[in-house]
């Protein structure tokens, strides 16, 4: 038979364990209110993500409109320097063209017309633009075979060109010709032009320059070099010698005489110069040079 004497006892310890369970209860629910209040506050903190969020999207839309611009901007930069590459590469240049000439008494082996090309490109003419004040470096300089294409930039003064160059290329070719005159003498045939010249990765190419080597050719130019003792001679276009020679006066006209250039199509008129003679203009059936006509010197 159970003891009854520990009943009472019990039975209040119970009491107590379920007032404690009350209280246990009560703290719940107010723990429940509390998770409440915290859940209602993150409610709060949503809008707030959602107003971050919105500036967030604003930012990019900001970003992407500033690439744009930059992009914009960048092209706008390699359009200019492609227009300012294209307006360098086409200018009015001073075109000379220079062609080797050997003396008929003097019949060149490779040996000999390798020492003056090379005296050309090293010595001469170098020599000839450094002191007339127009850097050789500064021009473009291209390779033809016998002789070369030398485009001058148009800060230097054509008027150079009809005057003191000549000068000072008489000067240089002389030296050349001295301390080489048991091998070879050398003459040389020099065309003077201007005007637009379009320049590329393969070259150049202009129709002024197709002129230059025209009049360069002129047979009364050629055979007046080679009847004479004239170490080079001098052809200016048509327009070199109006503008640069007779408006200028950067020489002196009677100097020249006019020579036709027969051509495919058309004939034009060049002037021939023979530097280092007496004879101011060539003779025979030549042409002599008429500076007191008025129709060469319009345009």
């Amino acid at each position: 038979m159970a003891d009854k004497s520990f009943e009472p006892g019990f039975e209040l310890r119970g009491k107590g364990f379920e007032l404690e369970s009350e209280g246990f209860e009560s703290r719940g629910e107010e723990f429940g209110l509390e998770g409440k209040q915290f859940e209602s506050q993150g409610k709060g903190f949503e809008p707030e993500s959602e107003e971050f969020e919105s500036q967030g999207k604003d930012f990019e839309q900001e970003n992407t409109a500033l690439a744009a611009e930059i992009a914009a901007a960048l092209n706008i930069e390699a359009t200019l320097a492609r227009i300012k590459q294209n307006a360098a590469a086409t200018r009015h240049w001073t075109i000379v063209v220079v062609e080797i000439v050997n003396s008929a008494s003097a019949p060149a082996t490779g040996r000999d017309q390798l020492l003056v090309r090379r005296a050309l490109y090293d010595n001469i003419l170098p020599k000839a633009f450094d002191d007339s004040g127009i850097p050789f470096k500064n021009c473009h300089v291209e390779d033809r075979g016998d002789g070369a294409l030398i485009l001058v930039p148009p800060q230097y003064p054509r008027a150079t060109f009809a005057s003191e160059w000549q000068d000072r290329l008489l000067f240089a070719l002389h030296r050349c010709n001295a301390a080489h005159a048991e091998q070879l003498e050398a003459k040389l045939l020099i065309a003077l032009h201007y005007g637009e010249v379009y320049a590329n990765s393969d070259g150049v190419v202009s129709r002024e320059v197709n002129l230059a080597f025209r009049i360069l050719h002129a047979q009364e130019a050629i055979h007046g070099l080679e009847r004479t003792s004239a170490p080079f001679a001098v052809i200016l276009s048509d327009d070199f010698y109006r503008d640069v020679v007779v408006r200028k006066l950067a020489a002196d006209p009677s100097t020249y005489a006019s020579i036709s250039v027969p051509g495919k199509s058309f004939n034009t008129r060049a002037w021939l110069r023979l530097v280092g003679v007496a004879a101011p203009a060539p003779r025979g059936d030549w042409k002599a040079a008429r500076t007191s006509r008025i129709d060469h010197r319009n345009p």
